[in-house]
């Protein structure tokens, strides 16, 4: 419901803004991860906290997305050694409530926001979150497109790793969203991945491992560098062991046909000098010299 010139009507919202689980535990997880004293604790809790709110109060994605983006620009303004006191249901509740009055036309008062919250919050307390959370932004809501589309890609990479199952940690804290997903990205994935964002979000990920993964990734690429020289090492045996035949085969060839040639040559031999035997004889006879004529006795 909303409240508009002292009248209360339902506000609905179409189905392609609902918002998926995965986008609310993404909230809750990042944060988490801007808080210094393990804000991780209690994620699941916060998680259903803000699924509850989000599904009574149907706000859009828009709405939800640009109350991270004034959360994220509390912190990165802060003073990394005095960074604000926040819980993640108060910077919740403050994010969403000023992002969507700066979004939506026609927006739910605070009033509103006792009854989605559950009564978990009364009204003085939103007006005192919603007092704080502006101060902190110093009242500038105006977000720039290209950066808001910057912050949006970084959010989707978040979203697609968490929901590959990877246990890569972001900004020292792991991505709790990894532990209720199978699969996983690998190192490399996660780097070429990471490429198309830019620098400023590129280098806040500081990816890294924890100690068993990195010993189980340097054990792979030790296998992997290993596995590579035996393969190249018995090829190159193979190749070797081939060549040898290959040639040894071709010179018994040769030697085979050098002994043919040989053995014909002899053969040719042997039938020409008994041809010309043959012939000698023949011709012998002819050979002989004739008889002296006889005389005649007187």
């Amino acid at each position: 419901m909303y409240h508009f010139a002292g009248q209360t009507y339902q506000r609905h919202e179409p189905e392609s803004e609902v918002i998926p689980i995965e986008l609310i535990d993404l909230t809750a997880a990042f944060i988490a991860s801007l808080m210094r004293h393990g804000g991780i604790h209690g994620f699941r809790e916060n998680a259903n906290f803000i699924r509850k709110t989000l599904a009574h109060a149907q706000v859009s994605c828009s709405s939800l997305l640009l109350s991270l983006w004034y959360i994220d620009q509390i912190f990165q303004q802060s003073c990394p050694h005095h960074q604000p006191d926040w819980s993640t249901r108060d910077l919740f509740i403050a994010g969403i409530v000023v992002a969507d009055k700066f979004l939506a036309d026609v927006c739910w008062t605070n009033a509103d926001w006792v009854i989605n919250t559950n009564y978990a919050y009364q009204l003085t307390d939103i007006n005192r979150l919603e007092r704080r959370f502006l101060q902190a932004l110093n009242y500038r809501l105006y977000v720039p497109q290209q950066a808001y589309m910057h912050f949006c890609s970084f959010l989707e990479f978040r979203l697609i790793a968490a929901g590959a199952g990877t246990s890569w940690t972001f900004n020292s804290i792991n991505s709790t969203m990894s532990h209720h997903h199978g699969g996983g990205l690998s190192y490399r994935d996660i780097r070429i991945l990471s490429e198309s964002l830019p620098k400023i979000y590129a280098d806040r990920l500081r990816l890294s491992l924890r100690p068993l993964e990195a010993m189980w990734l340097m054990a792979r690429t030790v296998a992997a560098i290993c596995a590579v020289y035996v393969t190249a090492v018995a090829t190159g045996y193979a190749l070797r062991a081939y060549i040898v035949q290959a040639v040894q085969y071709t010179l018994y060839q040769r030697q085979l046909q050098e002994q043919a040639m040989v053995m014909m040559v002899d053969a040719l031999g042997k039938m020409a000098l008994t041809h010309i035997a043959s012939s000698q004889k023949l011709m012998a006879p002819s050979l002989s010299p004739s008889p002296p004529p006889p005389r005649l006795i007187v």
